[in-house]
């Protein structure tokens, strides 16, 4: 069940690396995606829900939130709010490093469980070929009593239009993967 809380709530750090808009990356939208996974050879899916506002030039905050259903009818809620910090390190590429509060509650037959932590996130973003976002980062949470646990993520989002994209984020943790597959709603952008 340690490795649920954690995955669920890497996931959904995981989907939170920012998108590329039209010209510029843009820090801030919302996103909701579907979150599909295995953690502790359960098959789990579910909704998120994520959003980030630009605060300053290099600062942005964001929110996130996300309910996944695993198998054996066990249920995981998370929330996550933080600051982040967005550094140009080259033409087209930012890396973003996050700080996040996050909070998980796992129930399940028989058991409830709350829990609660910090979130670290450091991730590389490029864009390519104009519409095509790729990022990529490392991810460390430590939760009171879930423990610490690192996961590594990789995502992809494509602009169909200069407000509107569809992604596919995925994350690794130990011998688990989950995917989101999520459309993103680019307010900066209009």
């Amino acid at each position: 069940m340690r490795k649920a809380i954690i995955l669920g709530s890497l996931v959904t750090l995981g989907a939170s690396v920012p998108a590329i808009a039209a010209d510029d990356f843009s820090y801030t939208y919302a996103e909701v995606g579907y979150i599909n996974g295995e953690s502790g050879g359960r098959d789990g899916d579910g909704v998120n829900l994520f959003g980030t506002l630009r605060l300053a030039d290099m600062l942005h905050g964001f929110a996130s939130y996300s309910e996944q259903e695993f198998d054996g009818n066990v249920d995981v809620d998370f929330f996550q709010a933080g600051l982040g910090l967005n550094l140009p390190l080259a033409s087209q590429i930012d890396f973003i490093g996050r700080l996040s509060f996050v909070s998980v509650d796992v129930t399940g037959p028989g058991f409830s469980v709350d829990d609660n932590g910090y979130a670290l996130n450091f991730s590389l973003r490029t864009r390519v070929a104009g519409e095509f976002e790729l990022s990529g980062g490392l991810n460390y949470q430590d939760l009171d009593q879930g423990g610490e646990d690192t996961s590594i993520n990789a995502g992809v989002r494509y602009y169909f239009r200069r407000n509107l994209a569809l992604g596919l984020d995925l994350l690794k943790n130990d011998n688990d993967t989950s995917a989101i597959l999520g459309l993103r709603v680019d307010f900066a952008q209009y």
